[in-house]
């Protein structure tokens, strides 16, 4: 065989191993339905008897906001919150609450810009043993 043709497919194959995986991987985040998570607001949502709340009443990129959480009988020195975003791929975003009393977390959080005027991040916050779902919905204006 032509050593150009062989220079081709070897080519081709390598283009097809890196863009083949991409355009079939199914993008989960689409299909999320957020009825499942607790929408963090100035008013406290609840799920599985854990308590969050944000301090703001609007969540803008870039903007500090603190989140407090209720968590009871959790021994944990710190919840992890890890967050990702729903209508645009911006990979996963992870922040750490401290605890400021018994049962009581709190932390500052900063979500990134994105293209869109307002995005749906979800995830969850977790003490190690278990994990609780939430969302939070970022408006640029």
């Amino acid at each position: 065989m032509n050593n150009k043709v062989k220079v081709l497919f070897v080519a081709l194959a390598l283009g097809a191993g890196f863009f083949i995986p991409s355009l079939l991987k199914h993008e989960p985040s689409a299909d999320v339905d957020l009825t499942d998570y607790c929408m963090l607001s100035q008013q406290v949502c609840e799920q599985q008897g854990v308590k969050m709340k944000v301090d703001a009443p609007r969540v803008t990129p870039l903007t500090p906001i603190t989140v407090e959480v209720f968590w009871p009988e959790s021994e944990a020195p710190n919840l992890n919150i890890s967050l990702q975003g729903k209508e645009m791929n911006m990979g996963v975003v992870k922040y750490q609450l401290e605890m400021i009393k018994p049962d009581v977390y709190q932390g500052e959080i900063i979500l990134p810009v994105c293209a869109e005027d307002s995005m749906t991040w979800y995830g969850t916050v977790s003490n190690g043993d278990s994990d609780i779902k939430a969302a939070v919905r970022m408006t640029a204006r």
